[in-house]
């Protein structure tokens, strides 16, 4: 029984005692016979059990954490933590009704959430909810308090100081919340991860320990990575270490050690300054060149005599040329098929589309290079990036092009039979466009046979040579805000969410009448053949 039932009856109580007392006072006591005295006894008697029964499970019933159905009972100056939930779950948590809750505990790890519910003078309940794998928190203070709330989930209002949450926020780079942790001590914390990048064409130097340090170990997770490499036209399997230190161990490298010249080369220093950081011996080898691994030995034995190579200058070095490493021979950076992911350019936290879309806008021949090169072509990799560079046509000038070029690339006589394309740059400019011309000569040059499946593919890589230019390497930052101790719980249910649930349950209920349908008419049919 809830808070409202339990105040209802116990207000109908009260009256009912007052007015049993009263009618009581009223009789004249020598009016009063035994059994209605007794009867006015046990009137009062029942009615004052009933009401300290009522009073101390209310009294129980008000302890713990608040739940409130409505988010507008947060106050501005409240920080905020939304976790969103699945309708069902939210059904699960509010079937017997908004009881306040004497323990939460949620596990960002096991991505739980562990719920006790007060039920006074009745047993707790305790609710087990597994959390999405994908799902993430948002928090919100001052004004932003209700962002969030037209989606089914649970809010925690929290203690902590709103200006504080809000400038720790704003140090990281898109920053998405995890999923809180809450002790049992009612404590509450968020992990998010912020995004750092690192450019390698930039002269900025890397001074402090601290992100010396970080970059060492993010870089580390990078170097472990396995890539496939052309060797005199045999793919080989190495890793991005394997490919920094061939780089680097070079015969005129190590004779500028074994002069005692390395100082005076930027190569040999840089090279000192990689080989202090990453030991050789802490990495899974892919190649057993011998000639490398004589080179490394070398090098480790001079670190091991004359100590590390501790130069700000020449580890940014050789962390830029790890990263130059990973961007060309990465796919997440150097395929076609990964533009989609929409990589940072820069420190200011622009991304790819950034820069397709402006020059798409303002440069036709480009914009019908990147047309043709996502075509659909029923390539499943490259689905995605197709729909992402068309996505960037929109509201410009030259989203004509897009239809220009697919419809020549459509035609049968001159899409995919035709083999010699450039003898038909007169034909294209004359019936299409002048710019499907210009693009064609931009990505085949002197080529003077070319099916159209290979302009696609050499547009494709066109493309993903330009866009391997502006990329930059970003790490993720782990950090942890301490949102002091829980003060109350808001759940959130969006009705709308039912009758989604409902129209996909009858949706759901037809196609399998359909398919009932179908089967017995099939099972009908075989029948009468059986017969014949």
């Amino acid at each position: 029984m809830g808070r409202c039932a339990t105040i209802s009856l116990l207000l109908m109580c009260t009256i009912l005692f007052f007015s049993v007392l009263i009618a009581f006072i009223a009789q004249p006591s020598c009016r009063i016979q035994q059994p209605a005295y007794v009867a006015y006894v046990a009137a009062l008697s029942i009615l004052s059990l009933i009401s300290l029964v009522l009073l101390v499970h209310l009294i129980m019933l008000s302890k713990g954490y608040s739940v409130k159905s409505n988010v507008r009972s947060i106050r501005p100056d409240e920080v905020s933590l939304y976790v969103p939930m699945s309708y069902n779950n939210m059904l699960y948590l509010t079937q017997n009704g908004y009881y306040n809750v004497s323990n939460v505990v949620c596990h960002p790890i096991k991505r739980t959430l562990d719920l006790v519910q007060i039920r006074g003078l009745c047993p707790d309940l305790t609710y087990h909810v597994k959390l999405g794998g994908d799902m993430h928190s948002e928090i919100a203070y001052g004004d932003q308090r209700y962002g969030f709330g037209c989606n089914n989930g649970i809010i925690f209002c929290t203690t902590a100081d709103a200006d504080k949450v809000s400038k720790e926020i704003k140090k990281a780079m898109d920053p998405v919340l995890q999923l809180p942790c809450i002790k049992d001590n009612g404590s509450v914390s968020v992990t998010y991860r912020g995004v750092k990048l690192f450019d390698h064409r930039s002269d900025r130097l890397i001074k402090s320990s601290d992100n010396r340090e970080f970059l060492t170990r993010n870089f580390d997770v990078y170097l472990r990575c396995n890539v496939t490499v052309s060797k005199n036209g045999v793919c080989v399997g190495m890793t991005i270490y394997d490919l920094v230190a061939e780089e680097l161990l070079t015969k005129a490298c190590i004779k500028a050690f074994k002069s005692g010249d390395w100082n005076t080369s930027e190569h040999a220093r840089t090279a000192y300054a990689f080989f202090s950081m990453f030991c050789p011996g802490n990495y899974k080898r892919k190649r057993s060149s011998t000639k490398y691994s004589l080179l490394e030995e070398y090098m480790m034995g001079y670190i091991r005599e004359h100590g590390k190579y501790e130069s700000e200058y020449y580890a940014n070095q050789a962390y830029k040329m790890i990263a130059r490493t990973c961007i060309n021979h990465l796919t997440d950076y150097s395929s076609y098929n990964k533009v989609y992911k929409n990589n940072y350019i820069d420190y200011a936290g622009n991304r790819v589309d950034f820069i397709l879309h402006a020059r798409i806008r303002d440069d036709t021949t480009f914009a019908t290079v990147c047309a043709i090169a996502s075509y659909d072509d029923h390539s499943t990799p490259s689905i995605r990036t197709n729909n992402f560079i068309r996505s960037l046509f929109d509201g410009t000038i030259n989203e004509r092009v897009l239809s220009t070029v697919d419809k020549w690339i459509s035609q049968g006589n001159i899409g995919r039979s035709c083999r010699n394309v450039l003898s038909m740059y007169h034909y294209f400019s004359n019936k299409y466009d002048p710019c499907v011309s210009c693009a064609c000569k931009e990505l085949l040059g002197v080529v003077h046979h070319c099916s159209v499946e290979t302009l696609i593919a050499v547009a494709r890589a066109y493309v993903e040579k330009y866009v391997r230019k502006f990329v930059i390497l970003d790490f993720g930052e782990y950090r942890t805000i301490d949102l002091g101790c829980l003060s109350k719980l808001c759940f959130r249910i969006d009705d709308r969410s039912k009758e989604g649930n409902e129209v996909d349950y009858m949706e759901e209920q037809v196609v399998t009448e359909q398919l009932d349908s179908l089967k017995l008419n099939d099972m009908t049919t075989g029948l009468g053949h059986a017969t014949t």
